[in-house]
């Protein structure tokens, strides 16, 4: 894992200042030890249901890996709520969170090969708001767990609207030609079919 490696990423593709924040004192840490001198992009340790910079509205914010571990529907929609309201009007949120539909099969081996794996019974149904245990991986062993929760895209589209955003659309991920070699043709196929995460772009009024 790259900590801090999106907002890093974002101004080496052109953005004028980058803003990251997680609610971890120990990932805020690591972040800024990879910092330069350079003051276009800084970390803060806060809440993204409370977060806000006086006087400052973003055009861009992104979500990846985050919503999921908001457990409570009412948490989850104040975080989106504040999200929105911290957006500049025209504004866009991405994020990448786990689908939220019937008939999601992940792959076994998705943890060795990807780095995480939900650990849900095979074949069984999809439930609004199951919490459920994800294990990370590295090196191909588990080194860490966790709980998330697995919201409907139904939810989380009303959430989006609620909160003032107007064009709301998921996109399915797609592996390159070099991933498809590395992970084999089999793996992608049951990983997409349906995508077992989806991202979303979502666009404030």
């Amino acid at each position: 894992m790259i900590l801090g490696h999106y907002s890093f990423d974002f101004l080496r593709w052109g953005a004028k200042s980058v803003i990251g924040v997680d609610s971890s004192e120990e990932m805020i840490r690591i972040c800024n030890t990879k910092k330069t001198d350079d003051q276009l992009i800084k970390f803060y340790q806060a809440d993204i249901s409370d977060y806000s910079l006086d006087g400052v509205k973003f055009d861009v914010a992104t979500a990846f890996f985050v919503l999921q571990f908001i457990h409570e529907k009412e948490a989850l929609r104040k975080a989106i709520a504040n999200i929105s309201e911290n957006l500049t009007s025209g504004g866009v949120l991405f994020g990448l969170i786990p689908n939220g539909v019937e008939g999601v099969d992940p792959p076994r081996d998705m943890g060795q090969k990807l780095g995480a794996q939900i650990q849900k019974e095979p074949g069984s149904g999809f439930v609004d708001g199951e919490l459920v245990a994800i294990n990370f991986y590295e090196n191909g062993e588990v080194c860490g767990s966790a709980t998330i929760a697995l919201h409907s895209r139904n939810f989380y589209e009303k959430s989006f609207s609620d909160a003032g955003f107007v064009e709301i659309e998921w996109i399915s991920p797609h592996f390159t030609e070099h991933a498809r070699q590395l992970l084999g043709d089999v793996f992608c196929h049951q990983f997409l079919n349906p995508p077992c995460d989806i991202m979303f772009k979502c666009v404030k009024k």
